[in-house]
């Protein structure tokens, strides 16, 4: 009943840590992803593709032998790990965040030109009116 417990929650910790590592690439590009397993195979394969094999693969490999030769203290550090991880993910997603919302507001100011809007008039302005 342990084992397949932590099979499970590893297993789904690995699905979440996918679907944020493809999303990750696919909003910032996949120079962003730090693996080079992922970034290689999203060269060749894509990013959906590359999320799977790069971070499931390894997951449903090392669960498969740690429940095959009955290991569950060894599937118990892996699903802390991927705890870990998942912590991580969830901070970089707020700081993935305030990174669009920068670059959504550089894209919106390089559209107006260079001037700054009416509310944000400095004194030097102030004084050429």
């Amino acid at each position: 009943m342990l084992l397949q417990l932590l099979a499970s929650t590893n297993f789904l910790l690995g699905v979440y840590d996918a679907y944020l590592t493809n999303r990750r690439m696919r909003a910032f590009g996949k120079n962003f992803e730090l693996n080079k397993l992922i970034k290689g195979l999203s060269t060749h394969l894509g990013p959906e593709l590359a999320a799977v094999i790069g971070v499931l693969g390894p997951c449903v490999g090392w669960t498969f032998i740690f429940s095959y030769f009955n290991l569950p203290w060894a599937l118990a550090l892996m699903v802390g790990f991927n705890a870990k991880r998942f912590e991580i993910q969830l901070s970089s997603a707020a700081y993935e965040k305030s990174a669009l919302q920068i670059q959504k507001m550089m894209d919106d100011f390089g559209h107006r030109g260079a001037t700054l809007p009416p509310s944000e008039v400095t004194d030097k302005d102030a004084q050429k009116l």
